[in-house]
């Protein structure tokens, strides 16, 4: 997510507009949306979170990106709000609902760079739990191996974070399809990488099955 001064009117034009309105203090649990959604706020407040709880208040005037997919929750303000709302088509407002388990399974998945880069000892035993045994990894630099080969490879270098953002890129009966942003080292010399995963219903808990890496372009 990010917050704007104004929705992009050459981006949106077309797009289903509609005013929504909630009133004051209603909490929306976390859900996601299958388009990506552009909305600006005509009066009240209203605050958005991220999977990770990283908020951005929305105030009269401005204007919030949601891309496709992304985990997040809402907070209306205490006088409620009315916002214009711009999708590319119609859909269900608050259709993509989460239960625990899947909450639950996204919010470990952001918690991989952590583990990652912690001691090997730490990350051995939280990866046993959250990858599945059947693993394929594709590494950014092409390389697949599994979760064997995972696991003798974590070193604890600790220069990995994560973006505290999860986008849900498709949801099925088998389980769910999803995208992070992970960052490796610090300022200058950062790096971003895509990670896509599908965690897999393996035993009545959601593992990662699938996890491909690839880099992201960054601005010079």
């Amino acid at each position: 997510m990010k917050d704007y001064a104004a929705v992009p009117g050459e981006l949106v034009n077309g797009w289903q507009e509609s005013v929504e309105s909630w009133p004051g203090r209603k909490p929306i649990r976390f859900h996601y949306h299958d388009v990506e959604e552009w909305l600006t706020v005509v009066s009240g407040e209203i605050t958005f979170f991220t999977l990770a709880d990283t908020p951005f208040r929305v105030d009269v005037g401005r204007s919030l990106h949601i891309p496709r997919g992304e985990v997040h929750r809402v907070e209306v303000g205490s006088q409620g709000v009315e916002y214009r709302m711009f999708l590319p088509i119609a859909v269900p407002t608050f259709a993509n609902k989460l239960d625990e388990e899947e909450l639950d399974a996204l919010r470990r998945n952001l918690q991989f760079p952590e583990y990652e880069d912690g001691p090997p000892e730490n990350g051995h035993e939280f990866f046993k739990s959250a990858l599945s045994e059947k693993l394929e990894f594709c590494r950014a630099d092409g390389k697949c191996e599994g979760k064997t080969e995972f696991l003798a490879r974590l070193s604890g270098d600790g220069n990995r974070s994560s973006s505290g953002s999860i986008q849900v890129l498709n949801k099925t009966d088998y389980g769910l399809l999803i995208s992070t942003i992970v960052q490796m080292g610090k300022a200058k010399q950062a790096k971003w990488y895509m990670n896509v995963r599908f965690l897999e219903k393996d035993g009545g808990k959601l593992c990662c099955r699938l996890w491909v890496n690839y880099p992201q372009p960054v601005s010079s």
